[in-house]
């Protein structure tokens, strides 16, 4: 496998553990967020569920929508569901539930998303309780709501254990706290409770003030349904056969993609060589410019005036000698024929002067003459 085929591999390793360890935090994050009576975190309902088991309450779950609930509940407990909505058709059975005598028991979740159980019982959202310490220092984020009216649920109750998030209005019905964190409304024969939030429900709470005494006397109306229903997703939706056909026909392009990138659809070529131009090639280039320019007289002299130049700077000949006396004295001393060295001086083509011109200058500087 080439080295960009393994670099997207890596890519894709990543991209895939990146999305299954998103997916998981993810998951875990609702589960420990959510009032559901599985979960032992503070914000569950686990240990409002197990008290209630253990002391010979008549508690069960609501593993239905609420169209079938379960025969002989007198309480129904929705604890803030957030994962799957609650329908119209739902909030119809809700009403002839309440309607017929059962107790209804709301904890509205702290982030609403509205629907159709809140439009029912016309709740709105309200400020936010004072923080306050009352008898524990356990829940420094909470406030204590005292009980105005201590009829029915709120029997022998001084003082709820709310949250210090914010609170809310129900049309026609009746704060039973202040703040009114609970409202009270009766509906046909039976009774419609509804919390700000689920505060009340919730493990870290539950043994603070009179909270666990308001779900004693819960139980004491006969048997409670705790919503779960609500609190998991619903049944996969099962493979269409569009659905297969498009994942087999992403599987096959993206082998295509890594086979084309890890292999060579044939032998390797050859590494091409680059061929540099020769020395001789680029003077008579030059030269054929000059002379396409002409200016070659022009060129011809400057290049004899610089053999003159290195001669008087590596000999100590005066530039302004006879150019036969000065081939003469050149000769001597460099050991070049004396025709070898006048050809620089005797031809006419600006190629071969700069070549014999070359040539001398190479052994007034001191090469070997060639």
């Amino acid at each position: 496998m080439s080295t960009n085929a393994k670099t997207w591999a890596f890519f894709v390793a990543l991209l895939g553990l990146a999305l299954i360890v998103g997916l998981a935090a993810g998951s875990e994050a609702s589960e420990s967020s959510a009032l559901s009576v599985e979960n032992a975190a503070p914000t569950g309902a686990k240990v409002l569920f197990t008290w209630l088991s253990e002391n010979a309450a008549s508690v069960r779950t609501q593993t239905s929508d609420f169209s079938a609930i379960g025969e002989g509940t007198k309480t129904l407990v929705i604890t803030a569901p957030m994962v799957r909505p609650i329908e119209q058709a739902e909030v119809d059975a809700l009403e002839r539930f309440v309607k017929a005598g059962g107790t209804l028991i709301y904890l509205r979740p702290r982030q609403p998303t509205g629907g159709s159980l809140d439009h029912w019982l016309k709740v709105h959202r309200a400020g936010v309780p004072t923080l306050t310490d009352g008898d524990t220092f356990k829940d420094p984020a909470g406030a204590t709501a005292t009980v105005t009216q201590p009829g029915g649920l709120m029997h022998g109750l001084k003082s709820l254990r709310i949250s210090g998030e914010r609170l809310i209005t129900v049309d026609d019905a009746v704060p039973v706290t202040e703040p009114p964190a609970l409202w009270f409304k009766a509906l046909g024969q039976g009774e419609v409770w509804v919390a700000s939030g689920p505060d009340l429900a919730e493990n870290g709470r539950l043994d603070l003030l009179d909270n666990a005494r308001f779900w004693r006397n819960v139980a004491a109306r006969g048997a409670v349904a705790f919503d779960e229903f609500h609190h998991h997703e619903g049944p996969a939706t099962p493979l269409t056969v569009n659905l297969i056909a498009s994942g087999l026909q992403l599987v096959l392009v993206a082998l295509i993609f890594v086979w084309a990138r890890a292999a060579r659809f044939g032998p390797a070529r050859p590494t091409p060589q680059k061929l540099h131009r020769s020395s001789l090639e680029y003077v008579r280039a030059m030269g054929s410019l000059i002379s396409n320019a002409k200016v070659d007289g022009e060129v011809i002299e400057q290049l004899r005036a610089d053999l003159k130049r290195v001669a008087h700077e590596e000999l100590g000949l005066s530039t302004s000698v006879a150019t036969a006396e000065w081939v003469t004295e050149v000769a001597r001393q460099t050991e070049l024929p004396a025709h070898v060295v006048g050809a620089a001086f005797t031809q006419s083509g600006v190629l071969a002067v700069g070549q014999a011109a070359a040539r001398v200058e190479l052994a007034l500087r001191g090469g070997r003459p060639g």
